[in-house]
């Protein structure tokens, strides 16, 4: 039996927006809004009652595991005639990559269409590109014309015809009890069904299990070819400079460390593979030119670049205000900053206030956003009246997870996606705490580079021919997806 078929099964249970079980919902949420969309975001929780979410006319679901909450969503009455609204769309940050918003869905959908609701509407932000990939890969029609760049968009809108229920037997009542809940007990479905469905997750959301981050060989997704059969783009290419053109090879700098970024599949041979060298490959295809790689440590790039002995430097490196004095980006992802403890210490909660990490201490990698967010904001602990957290850094991540494991940390901050894929590891034995700060990740350039332009429409290009999801897709990183490349923007919120 596998890990992911030895879990739980999950109760579907309705309840109300004030119970108690939808705290971790409302709490997670809107942090998350809070991120993504500024200070402002929190007022999305209170644009509507919470009458709106009980039946008849609306519903809040929640999946629970032994008793506690991992993901759940709500609709209400719409204003068109016979349309649902689905609204709330959230799982625990601690149990992404599992499917369970695609499930999420399926239930509301489903109820809705019990309740004689006929269409669905819903809304998602231009800063959630994964909730807009769960929604279109779960047959949801957009109302806006998806090959445009929408990021100044207020708002997605997408629709999805419901069918009429089957006539079998009565369905489970989906009302919430006199005490506030009623479950409606279900299995999820199996791991190869998951597997299948390959779908994103919105609004702090999950995807389906994909790719190493689920759980398999990193090894094993390093032998799947998918940029081999890119072509070069000869309006992308003249978009170099043209003393690049003629010498047709530029120089990276490039970090290797753990799945699912770039490490070594076989460390005897030392040849790199992972998300960033899948996207390096696949860019110098399309301008048709050789990227010479040489493997360098982490905190050593940024500066070479600004020295001339690397051209573009790649290191998951997020877009920070600090970096941006010095350093042009090129982004292709969206990852972050997380946190992780031993499988074993469920004392701690997922942290989204440093202050929760006071008394404690945290390991993380030398030259890293992580290291200097923790440095920058040391003083919560003291201005709150207790003891500081500790931060011990380390020069590469099997070290970290080393001192994690001997107990010499309490805490490891590091990528979400690093984190997501070693929690999903069983020899790993860590448990991912959820998202703390997302980034913008590119590839790195020193200030001013010819170079942004040409790598970001090649980016645009990967995009558009389907090859940036297959990227995506194979290194299970699909919830990092961006609709579009852009050239060193402002840090995120």
């Amino acid at each position: 039996m596998s890990a992911t078929d030895a879990r739980p099964a999950v109760e579907v249970r309705a309840v109300r927006l004030d119970d108690p079980l939808a705290e971790p919902l409302i709490r997670e949420l809107t942090h998350e809004y809070v991120l993504r969309y500024g200070p402002g975001g929190h007022k999305e929780m209170s644009r509507f009652p919470a009458d709106d979410f009980v039946p008849p006319g609306g519903l809040l679901l929640l999946l629970l595991e032994h008793g506690e909450p991992v993901a759940g969503g709500a609709y209400r009455r719409h204003d068109a005639p016979s349309t649902a609204e689905i609204k709330r769309m959230w799982t625990h940050s601690a149990h992404r990559r599992r499917g369970l918003a695609r499930r999420v869905l399926a239930e509301l959908e489903q109820a809705a269409a019990a309740e004689g609701y006929r269409r669905i509407h819903l809304t998602t932000g231009p800063r959630q590109p994964e909730a807009r990939h769960l929604y279109l890969a779960a047959g949801y029609t957009p109302l806006f014309d998806p090959a445009q760049d929408q990021s100044d968009a207020p708002a997605l809108p997408f629709e999805k015809e419901l069918s009429a229920p089957p006539p079998a037997g009565p369905a489970p009542d989906p009302r919430p009890s006199e005490k506030g809940t009623r479950p409606v007990k279900r299995s999820l479905p199996t791991a190869a069904a998951l597997a299948a469905a390959l779908v994103l997750a919105g609004c702090g959301s999950d995807p389906a299990p994909a790719g190493p981050a689920a759980g398999a060989s990193a090894a094993a997704a390093a032998r799947q070819d998918v940029v081999s059969a890119e072509q070069k783009v000869d309006a992308v290419a003249a978009l170099l400079p043209a003393d690049v053109r003629k010498a047709g090879t530029l120089k990276l700098g490039g970090a290797v460390g753990t799945p699912p970024s770039a490490f070594y599949p076989d460390p005897g041979q030392k040849r790199p593979a992972g998300l960033d060298v899948d996207f390096a490959d696949a860019v110098a295809k399309v301008l048709g030119i050789t990227i010479t790689r040489q493997d360098a440590a982490f905190e050593t790039i940024l500066p070479a670049l600004s020295s001339g002995k690397y051209d573009v430097g790649t290191g998951n490196f997020g877009v920070t205000t600090a970096r941006l004095r010095t350093i042009d980006f090129v982004t292709y992802i969206d990852d972050g900053q997380g946190f992780a403890v031993r499988r074993d210490n469920t004392a701690i909660k997922p942290v989204t206030d440093l202050v929760q990490l006071c008394g404690l201490t945290i390991g993380t990698g030398a030259g890293t956003t992580f290291e200097s967010t923790l440095a920058a904001k040391k003083n919560v602990c003291t201005d709150a009246g207790r003891k500081p957290y500790e931060v011990k850094v380390f020069g590469d991540n099997g070290a970290i997870l080393t001192g994690l494991q001997q107990g010499r940390v309490d805490v490891v901050m590091s990528t979400i996606n690093g984190l997501r894929h070693q929690a999903a590891q069983p020899a790993a034995n860590t448990r991912f705490l959820g998202e703390f700060h997302r980034l913008d990740v590119g590839f790195a350039f020193k200030k001013g580079s010819p170079l942004t332009p040409a790598f970001q429409a090649a980016v645009n290009r990967l995009i558009k021919d389907g090859t940036y999801a297959r990227i995506l897709q194979k290194w299970g990183t699909q919830d990092s997806a961006v609709d579009s490349s852009r050239i060193s923007p402002p840090e995120h919120a």
